[in-house]
């Protein structure tokens, strides 16, 4: 059972006495040192422990022990008079002046009629809601005034935008009208520098554009290889030079209708014109390379301009004597056109496509003109140079390993004339890789690669199947 504890005193006796609004009942509660049910409206004496069962609603008094005696006392009044409590809804106060603290609380309430009350209260509500609901209106119109214009205002807003926004198209057209004044004074000695400056604005504007299918063939078809790719071709200024370059082949990556457009105006031929000049500095015939690249991959007409016209004997003369970056980029570009022919034909299941496309490549005599050319041959030679110098734990040996294995088949005659070299070096180079490891900042082995591509090496020379490997 919960039981409630509580001794009584005269604050507790004036609260319960002003709330209680029932008759007094005569009947006096005489106490014993045992626990009695104290009767309903029987008015409890002072000084005595009561407890109050909350469940059922009895409650019980008796009194107090001993100890307890000394808190009782303060229960008391100053003149003596003690006070008694019900505690039940009928229960009453006796105390003379309690019972004058209820009378008059009962004529307070009655000073102010109940109905007067709650109309009082209501308006008070009514007055503040009206006052909040006004505030949070004017906060939401001034709002709605700053985050919204007027029709008007937006009217002419539009109207001033309309006459700022320009299509994809419209801003070539004005590229081009600007390039236009430096055309015939590109190729001039002495360029000003802020004209170079605008020219190289213009056209990485330009480049900017061009990524997108559909501007690269606006571009070709307003005429912008010979207009602008051509002539920044032919400038004096190595800059100029270098961002024509990625302008063509930003264009024709990918693109195949821009891609015979540069065909058609005999870009192959000028860019392996340009990588021959030997006063031209890496950066342009790394741009060539990126250039020439883009142009000639997935697109055999211009694979065969490229053959035709001695590409693989120009590459094999950069692979004798030319900037190990540019080497690199030949050495990717060689290797790629090689993958392309064999994965490329297996990939089209239409019968008849991959007849027209077999004729095709084969109209190029790839394998044939790369060994013609010299390619293979100058590429053995610089395996062997790279094996020789014994330094080989960086990108561009890994280049030299992973060609030898895709041209290894094309290449077979020239790795058999150097096989006992080859072998000697590889033997050397494995064994430096193993006693030897580079370890990277990962603590990974930076020789591990370039030794398991040496090792498949080895194992081409020595007549082993390297079929499912490759």
């Amino acid at each position: 059972m919960t039981y409630w504890h509580f001794t009584l005193s005269y604050l507790a006796i004036c609260s319960f006495a002003i709330a209680t609004d029932t008759k007094i009942n005569d009947t006096v509660f005489i106490p014993t040192k045992e626990w009695q049910i104290v009767p309903k409206g029987t008015p409890i004496p002072p000084g005595l422990h009561i407890r109050h069962n909350l469940q059922s609603g009895v409650v019980e008094a008796k009194l107090l022990d001993e100890n307890e005696k000394d808190a009782s006392s303060k229960n008391i009044h100053r003149d003596g008079k003690k006070n008694s409590l019900t505690l039940h809804p009928e229960k009453s106060v006796r105390d003379e002046d309690v019972q004058e603290a209820t009378k008059d609380a009962q004529s307070e309430k009655t000073k102010v009629p109940l109905d007067e009350l709650k109309a009082m209260l209501k308006k008070i509500k009514s007055d503040e809601a009206d006052e909040l609901i006004q505030t949070a209106n004017e906060q939401v119109h001034s709002a709605v005034q700053k985050e919204y214009r007027s029709y008007s205002e937006l009217k002419e807003q539009l109207e001033s935008l309309s006459m700022n926004i320009s299509t994809d198209a419209e801003v070539l057209t004005s590229l081009f009208e600007q390039f236009q004044p430096y055309k015939e004074t590109i190729t001039s000695e002495n360029l000003e520098t802020e004209k170079i400056d605008d020219i190289l604005g213009i056209l990485n504007d330009m480049e900017y554009l061009l990524h997108q299918i559909d501007n690269a063939r606006l571009f070709a078809d307003m005429g912008g290889m010979m207009k602008v790719v051509s002539p920044s071709l032919n400038s004096t200024n190595t800059d100029i030079k270098a961002e024509a370059l990625r302008l063509l082949g930003t264009a024709v990556q990918s693109n195949p209708k821009v891609q015979l457009k540069a065909l058609e105006n005999d870009f192959v031929q000028k860019i392996l014109y340009m990588l021959t000049i030997n006063n031209s500095k890496a950066t342009i015939k790394s741009r060539c390379l990126f250039a020439l690249g883009a142009l000639i991959r997935q697109f055999p007409a211009a694979q065969k301009s490229f053959v035709n016209n001695g590409g693989f004997e120009i590459f094999g003369e950069i692979l004798m004597d030319g900037n190990s970056q540019v080497q690199i980029r030949v050495m990717n570009l060689v290797n790629d056109l090689a993958i392309e022919r064999k994965e490329k034909l297996h990939a089209i299941r239409d019968e008849q496509q991959r007849i027209h496309r077999t004729n095709d490549y084969d109209l190029i005599d790839f394998e044939n003109n790369i060994v013609k050319q010299k390619y293979c041959e100058n590429l053995v030679d610089l395996a062997l140079r790279s094996l020789r110098v014994k330094s080989g734990i960086d990108d561009f040996h890994k280049v030299i390993y992973d060609s030898m294995l895709t041209l290894s088949e094309l290449c077979k005659e020239e790795l058999a004339l150097k096989k006992k070299d080859l072998l000697t070096e590889i033997q050397k180079m494995l064994v430096l890789y193993h006693d030897f490891p580079v370890k990277g900042e990962d603590g990974t082995n930076l020789s591990y690669h370039n030794q398991e591509m040496l090792q498949k090496v080895q194992k081409v020379l020595l007549g082993e199947e390297l079929h499912d490997e490759l």
